[in-house]
């Protein structure tokens, strides 16, 4: 019984649905088309004995359908138009995005009018071009924030003292890196103050490895000076001492001798 009522419901479903065809009551069918495919019939309308009226709605909604697609593919053209008179590219991108996606499904591809193409076109081309120059400034403003906390972090070290000419050295190598990262930006973007800090940071860089250059030199200059003078008083004082030496040596062998005229003669050859 339930079974020949789920039959009859769905057949008074499907005439009603050519009546509203036939008074081109598009709502109302559109609405009956949603409910006939959201119940769960003993069997399906694709199988029913009126399986022409259906598949004959199926047709006319996708009539409705690809006439509303296209006129919203319109209507996204006007709203572009507005979008790029006030810059407003993010929103853009999303409309552009909907005119792809509906023209994909609905088939308008060939039914577009060529001036509406065209302007679709140039609305894509403007907005991916506004897209680039934002990712293009985030990733400036990025590199440009990255610069100045590692500027900060190198003054910091200084301050804590203990660095060494290779540690200098390191962050003139990694300025040099910023510069370079900077020139393929394109030096016309980067910011006048920043552009300014990277040229003083160059040079605080490279003026303290010079000095610390300078100190290390003069440091290896005085102590071989002071090695040098070393080495200098200690052959003076050897030599002192070893003729010291001698002289007391020639004066035990003098005392050995008992004879004063022996010793006369030793001293006078030993002179």
């Amino acid at each position: 019984h339930f079974g020949q009522l789920s039959v009859k419901i769905l057949e008074q479903n499907l005439n009603h649905l050519d009546l509203l065809i036939r008074e081109g009551r598009k709502d109302e069918l559109l609405a009956l088309m949603d409910e006939v495919e959201t119940t769960d019939w003993v069997i399906p309308p694709e199988k029913s004995t009126k399986v022409n009226l259906w598949e004959n709605a199926l047709a006319v909604r996708q009539t409705y359908r690809k006439a509303d697609a296209k006129e919203r593919c319109e209507g996204i053209l006007v709203d572009l138009a507005q979008y790029r008179a006030s810059e407003q590219w993010t929103e853009a991108l999303s409309l552009i995005g909907e005119f792809y996606e509906l023209s994909q499904e609905h088939g308008l591809e060939n039914e577009h009018e060529s001036d509406d193409i065209n302007a679709y076109n140039d609305f894509r081309e403007w907005a991916e071009e506004r897209m680039e120059e934002d990712r293009d400034a985030r990733a400036l403003q990025t590199l440009v924030a990255r610069f100045k906390n590692r500027i900060t972090e190198m003054k910091q070290a200084e301050s804590a003292g203990g660095l060494t000419v290779e540690n200098y050295l390191e962050f003139q190598a990694e300025i040099n890196g910023f510069r370079k990262e900077f020139e393929d930006m394109g030096r016309s973007d980067v910011p006048p103050e920043t552009l300014l800090d990277l040229q003083k940071s160059a040079g605080w860089a490279k003026n303290r490895v010079a000095k610390l250059r300078s100190r290390t030199k003069k440091i290896w200059l005085a102590t071989a000076f002071l090695t040098v003078a070393a080495i200098g008083g200690f052959l003076v004082w050897f030599t002192f001492s070893q003729e010291r030496s001698d002289l007391l040596d020639s004066v035990a062998e003098v005392e050995k001798l008992g004879d004063p005229f022996k010793q006369w003669n030793f001293l006078e050859t030993f002179g």
